[in-house]
């Protein structure tokens, strides 16, 4: 296995992303964008994108906040990042769209056969980037509030989503579904929308991430085993590793 940091730049601001792939396997092969929580370029999203790589796919953690923020900066420095981003949908598409094109011209990624997974935040980020037209053939969100996606664009998404939530969580409360799924069959897309029960929010970080509170959000071996194969499944069905 191999990675690399990957530096690209939105609006200014230099993105600190990091790429893994497996170099025993030969020819171009389909990227996927892995974008993180609010919390920023945690392990957890490293650990996604290589275990990714492992499985054949060219892969991208990316960075939305610049310059380096991420675990090491402060609850109030990372809420005002998450805040600022969230309420500016527009900034949010320009900074996923450059790891997008960072991904693509990545040597070894076939730039027609392309995905994106976030969890949390990054899940909405990975639906912003599909909402604004991005040739996205899959986009998968773990634990993901759709509130602040632009889902009146979602007549642009060329792909297939997936969105796995808990059905106890209070970042992501069920309203939300019934948005998404309104929001989609509007604009024909093809969609799936995953629901656990008695699970709560950030059920796939088994660290527990920044949320302190269980009733906020809690590590579910169920729900976090069966979202990755129920991913798994998509990305076999529309980016195989060997069409």
């Amino acid at each position: 296995m191999h990675d690399e940091e990957i530096r690209y730049t939105s609006g200014g601001i230099t993105m600190h992303g990091r790429s893994y792939w497996n170099q025993a396997e030969n020819g171009p092969r389909p990227g996927v964008l892995v974008f993180p929580g609010a919390s920023g370029l945690i392990e957890q999203t490293k650990e996604a994108a290589a275990r990714l790589a492992d499985a054949g796919y060219v892969t991208l953690a990316c960075d939305y906040y610049g310059e380096g923020y991420g675990p090491g900066a402060s609850d109030e420095e990372l809420l005002a990042l998450y805040e600022s981003l969230k309420s500016d949908p527009l900034t949010l598409r320009s900074r996923a769209q450059a790891a997008l094109a960072a991904l693509a011209a990545h040597p070894e990624v076939d730039s027609s056969r392309i995905g994106a997974i976030g969890f949390c935040f990054g899940g909405a980020t990975a639906l912003e980037l599909a909402c604004a037209g991005a040739p996205l053939a899959v986009v998968i969100g773990f634990h993901t509030s759709v509130a602040s996606v632009t889902l009146s664009d979602a007549r642009n998404i060329v792909g297939r989503i997936l969105i796995c939530n808990g059905a106890e969580d209070p970042i992501a409360p069920s309203p939300e579904g019934a948005q998404f799924e309104s929001a989609m069959r509007d604009a024909s897309v093809r969609w799936q929308l995953i629901v656990y029960g008695g699970v709560v929010h950030a059920f796939t970080d088994p660290t527990g991430g920044r949320l302190r509170d269980p009733k906020l959000g809690r590590y579910d071996r169920w729900a976090a085993e069966d979202s990755w194969q129920a991913m798994r499944r998509l990305l076999n069905d529309e980016l195989p590793v060997r069409p």
